[in-house]
């Protein structure tokens, strides 16, 4: 079963994040939380469109921090109640590792497990590490967006989580 190749790729990994802080919240997903920010990585898994794909699923490793103090002040500033859990900065590990796109890694057969769990613990010790080191905290976030930073999501959405960031910024 396809959905338990990515299982088995989630906890091969497990070792490793758990090495980082991160617990398991979940089949393929692990967090760590503070009292100021959650750092997350899960398995995104998506099953194939077409008969002839030679894959039966493909892993996508994602990488978010979630700040929750931003989440409630961009939920006070837009009126919208947020979608719970979303994150303040994050994506797939392939838009901030070397290819800047998204990146996900085929499995065949239960046989490309080992190989595909290679590539994911590459993503988090050269991607998700430094990705979480860089975004420990509200004010490395506003300074690299004020940079223009290519770690930084140009979606407009964000022009609120950066006021909600600069808010919360003057206030302490």
């Amino acid at each position: 079963d396809p959905r338990s190749w990515v299982s088995s790729v989630a906890a091969a990994v497990a070792p490793l994040l758990s090495d980082l802080g991160l617990r398991s919240r979940g089949r393929t997903s692990f967090a760590r939380k503070t009292p100021v920010l959650e750092r997350r990585f899960l398995l995104s898994e998506r099953f194939p469109r077409y008969r002839d794909d030679p894959f039966r699923v493909y892993v996508a490793p994602v990488v978010h921090v979630l700040f929750t103090v931003v989440r409630a002040l961009r939920e006070q500033l837009s009126g919208e109640k947020d979608q719970p859990g979303f994150p303040t900065i994050g994506g797939s590990t392939g838009l901030f590792g070397s290819s800047g796109s998204l990146l996900e890694f085929g499995l065949a057969t239960e046989d490309d497990i080992p190989a595909v769990t290679v590539r994911v613990q590459a993503e988090i010790v050269h991607v998700a590490g430094p990705f979480w080191d860089r975004f420990s905290s509200l004010a490395a976030v506003l300074a690299a967006a004020e940079a223009n930073d290519p770690w930084i999501p140009p979606e407009p959405s964000w022009v609120i989580d950066l006021a909600a960031v600069t808010c919360r910024l003057r206030a302490t």
